[in-house]
């Protein structure tokens, strides 16, 4: 064999192996996403159970907006006291192992989408906020398939044994979140695991194009101004914080509605027809002040559950780049 002919040889296995490569790291984008998710997952869930249960408090009666403010699971830490109290700490963490191993696989999602939509827009995208957003947007759609079924059997589990004593709380028979999930299959069907997925859609779809614009924007600002290659960990926390809380912001209200539908039923038969109906009615029985509920649970789960989030798929991602 001839040099000329040994040198193409070693070029096509040289570029064989950079293309094996970039698929790997690409996939990885997803194994990071996984092991941020659940990190995050159960930093933020005791608040998250607190969330539900502020949204979907009073539904369908009317309450004027002092009950409302002054209603005892309103206040959030109260709530968290009084869960802990009655419920012990098993009711902080209830419907933890769907969100659990759902989220670590809606965030591998989420990073994995975003992040290989990200590099195959074209660079004038890449080099403004505004590619982040695209690709955040991506992400929010394609993972609210899977996100829907999933916080429906959560939503469904953190409002069991709600106003019961400890006593009859523990001797009540509460179903975990796969089994909550399995048992609507067998009652509605596919139809009725994606009870308010219209509203997750649009919610997710608006939360991640904020979430990542966000988080991106503040990482480039800090990196002009300090002329470094990678943000520090504790910005990172802070910008996590900060994107969580401000996508949240903007789709909490559209989460109260989807929270209420997914909870409907519990307690009895069906309240709202759909979207516009449960939309229509809270507003009738609670005023504008509905849209409020659980909001400051939900912007605390919020920065906790992304400044932990972030960092930690940040700093999986500077692993594997320099590593693989």
């Amino acid at each position: 064999m001839s040099v000329s002919s040994m040198m193409n040889t070693f070029g096509d296995q040289r570029e064989r192996r950079l293309t094996l490569s970039e698929k790997y790291v690409d996939q990885l984008d997803f194994v990071g996403g996984w092991f941020a998710g659940m990190a995050g997952t159960a930093a933020g869930h005791p608040l998250d159970t607190i969330k539900v249960r502020l949204q979907t408090e009073h539904v369908g009666v009317a309450t004027s907006n002092a009950a409302t403010k002054n209603a005892t699971m309103f206040r959030t830490w109260t709530g968290l006291v009084t869960t802990f109290h009655t419920e012990g700490m098993s009711g902080l963490f209830k419907g933890l192992l769907s969100p659990l191993l759902g989220q670590a696989f809606i965030n591998a999602i989420i990073f994995g989408v975003k992040n290989n939509v990200y590099k195959r827009l074209d660079d004038d995208y890449k080099q403004s906020v505004r590619g982040h957003m695209i690709s955040g947007s991506a992400a929010g759609f394609a993972q609210s398939f899977a996100a829907c079924p999933i916080e429906l059997g959560k939503v469904r589990v953190q409002l069991q044994g709600q106003g019961l004593s400890k006593e009859k709380y523990k001797a009540s028979k509460s179903k975990g979140s796969i089994s909550s999930i399995y048992h609507i299959f067998k009652r509605e069907g596919i139809k009725g695991c994606y009870r308010g997925m219209s509203v997750t859609v649009f919610r997710d779809c608006t939360g991640f194009t904020i979430y990542f614009g966000v988080f991106e924007g503040l990482c480039m600002k800090r990196k002009q101004m300090k002329k470094i290659e990678d943000v520090e960990f504790s910005y990172l926390l802070l910008f996590g914080g900060l994107a969580g809380v401000s996508s949240w912001i903007a789709s909490h209200p559209i989460d109260v509605i989807k929270s209420r539908l997914q909870a409907d039923g519990v307690k009895g038969k069906d309240k709202y027809k759909g979207t516009i109906d449960c939309l229509r009615k809270s507003i009738k029985h609670e005023g504008g002040r509905v849209f409020l509920k659980g909001m400051f649970a939900n912007l605390s789960r919020a920065f906790v559950v992304n400044a932990v989030i972030f960092p930690c798929e940040e700093y999986f991602r500077r692993w594997h780049k320099k590593h693989l």
